[in-house]
């Protein structure tokens, strides 16, 4: 009985420690949604009741970075 016992036991722990490992390699699966400002897919602006569409004509960079 006690044999059995200690089976079962070892095998759960056998078990978590796998599960342990291989926790960070199973992962849910994201979707990446495409990039809005075409006439296939605009961007909107919510502004509290209203639905705004946007169009975006040319991109800036904001964040450009000069050295003197």
């Amino acid at each position: 009985m006690i044999d059995r016992y200690t089976k079962i036991v070892l095998t759960v722990i056998a078990v978590g420690l796998l599960l342990n490992v291989f926790k960070d390699e199973i992962r849910p699966a994201m979707a990446q949604q495409p990039q809005c400002g075409s006439s296939a897919l605009p961007c909107y602006i919510s502004l509290g009741d209203q639905t705004v569409s946007v169009v975006i004509k040319d991109k800036v960079n904001v964040f450009k970075m000069t050295t003197p």
